[in-house]
């Protein structure tokens, strides 16, 4: 694509404190990569962010990339949040798994509240059979259920 933003609709199980991603935006131009409430309108104001350099890139093509929000910001367990990348110019892709319906997404690996979503210019256009390979980065999680962590967290 080359504007506009990309990316995943998203609900977490779990409340956390989300530090980053790891993506598959092919990075032809420096991308900025957003977390969004749901609720905000495409070109709004984000609640994380962080640029990737397109000089970064260590191959043609998508590959997984890590980008680190210059903030961290809390998600609240069962609320819908959007991460996009944004291009500023030139054009970009993202790699993503895609299944006959939404109830087989339950399946992949973070399951059917997992999706594409898409800026169409003045809102959002989601397509529940399309999981982008963005992946969250969390330094802590709580399951409110108290007595000790609620999952592992990689490098936590």
């Amino acid at each position: 694509y080359s504007s506009g933003e990309q990316g995943l609709r998203f609900k977490s199980p779990v409340k956390g404190r989300l530090i980053g991603v790891v993506h598959t935006f092919d990075t032809d131009a420096d991308v900025t990569i957003r977390l969004l409430a749901d609720a905000t309108a495409p070109a709004g104001t984000a609640l994380a962010s962080v640029v990737i350099d397109k000089d970064i890139e260590r191959n043609a093509g998508p590959v997984l990339t890590v980008g680190y929000f210059t903030s961290p910001y809390t998600i609240e367990r069962d609320t819908w949040y959007r991460i996009t990348g944004k291009v500023a110019s030139a054009s970009t892709r993202m790699s993503y798994l895609e299944v006959n319906s939404n109830a087989l997404a339950n399946a992949t690996i973070y399951g059917k509240d997992f999706y594409f979503t898409q800026d169409n210019g003045s809102s959002w256009t989601d397509t529940d059979t399309k999981t982008p390979l963005i992946y969250l980065i969390f330094d802590q999680v709580d399951d409110a259920a108290g007595g000790g962590s609620a999952a592992h967290v990689i490098g936590g």
